[in-house]
């Protein structure tokens, strides 16, 4: 142990010589055994240059806590149903004022969510309204519109027409207070004629109006029950109280020239002649309605305010 402590403190206080091997002492410039300079040899490992450290850039900042930084969120979104218009929510508000009878303004009901209509336990209830089903119709606010429902009534929901509408087979129209049912059928087709006090009959074959098919006007009641039959003949038909082509002379509510039945290609139209108590549609399940739309129900009118507050 002892001479191998002295071999090394040996090399570290008296380095040999490259070229000749003598020992010499440490910080010698030159060998004394042989005189070649040690300069370019024996370097001290502490004198030599140390290689440079790579250039290194701003020291980085600390990997934050929270994780990545979320992105920033775009324009705050309308509650889900509100309309917009060009990105901005829009309020709806409607009520519904009962239309009397001389067309005064009766009472005025705003509308939240659903109001139902009928004879029982509704919230507006005419239990002395013998034509209302016990619960015959609804008003509801959806997803920023206004709907009008019938709950298969016995008697029906009817909205007043505002323009010409095409006729589907089995639509139902009010003109004053007569009830008429369009309907289609085959030209082989055998019309089915039907007697009744002021019903009136066209004897002549149906003229085909579009395709295979002839098409008729029913004069019904309000079960459904068919009283008079009318073929659709010409390319016009006029329906009033004194006058067109089918006249009803006993309805004081029908003007007198008071709608027409218009074959264009490949359907009819209904169209209201300015008539001062309207057309009447029955509506089929449900309907969307529009601000000033006009409907009834039993012996009932109501007309619909919607007004729209952007937020």
């Amino acid at each position: 142990m002892a001479s191998k402590a002295a071999t090394q403190r040996e090399k570290v206080r008296y380095p040999r010589c490259p070229s000749c091997g003598a020992s010499n002492p440490s910080g010698a410039a030159a060998c004394a055994g042989c005189g070649k300079p040690f300069h370019d040899t024996l370097v001290s490992a502490s004198s030599r240059p140390q290689p440079l450290a790579a250039p290194t850039g701003p020291a980085a900042p600390p990997p934050s806590r929270s994780g990545p930084r979320p992105r920033p969120l775009g324009p705050k979104q309308p509650a889900q149903g509100a309309p917009t218009t060009g990105g901005v929510a829009v309020e709806i508000k409607a009520s519904l004022t009962e239309v009397r009878p001389d067309g005064a303004a009766g009472e005025t009901r705003e509308l939240h969510g659903e109001v139902f209509i009928g004879r029982e336990n509704c919230q507006i209830n005419y239990p002395e309204d013998a034509q209302l089903s016990p619960l015959h119709a609804s008003v509801a606010i959806r997803e920023g519109r206004i709907f009008l429902k019938d709950y298969g009534s016995r008697n029906g929901t009817f909205l007043r027409q505002r323009r010409d509408t095409e006729l589907a087979p089995g639509d139902v129209f009010l003109l004053g207070r007569d009830l008429f049912r369009f309907m289609t059928q085959p030209l082989d087709a055998r019309p089915n004629r039907a007697s009744g006090v002021g019903a009136r009959f066209l004897k002549r074959t149906p003229k085909p109006q579009r395709g295979p098919m002839t098409a008729r006007l029913e004069h019904i009641e309000l079960d459904g029950r068919v009283t008079g039959e009318f073929a659709l003949e010409k390319p016009e038909i006029t329906i009033g109280r004194t006058r067109g082509d089918l006249t009803f002379n006993d309805d004081p509510y029908m003007s007198a020239a008071h709608a027409r039945v218009v074959a264009q290609p490949a359907r009819f139209v209904l169209q209201d002649l300015n008539s001062r108590n309207g057309v009447y549609r029955r509506i089929r399940d449900e309907v969307e309605l529009k601000d000033g739309d006009e409907f009834f129900v039993g012996e009932h009118v109501f007309r619909v305010q919607i007004k729209t507050q952007q937020n």
